[in-house]
């Protein structure tokens, strides 16, 4: 995951640590991001496996009809 630690002309790698304390908003707030992200992630897993199949076209499909 990206965060937004960057800087105008940033060489080094940067090394971001989050400190959450349970039970807090930030925690929800956390872990609704997670969540988010991994399914983007299976999103962008299964677009690809897809790319990968050899599916008819729309043409094909409409004049099976």
């Amino acid at each position: 995951m990206q965060d937004r630690a960057f800087r105008i002309g940033q060489k080094r790698d940067v090394m971001v640590f989050r400190l959450i304390a349970t039970g807090t908003l930030d925690e929800l707030i956390y872990m609704r991001q997670m969540c988010a992200h991994e399914a983007s992630q299976l999103c962008v897993v299964c677009l690809c496996a897809a790319s990968a199949l050899e599916l008819p076209s729309l043409d094909e499909l409409q004049s099976k009809l």
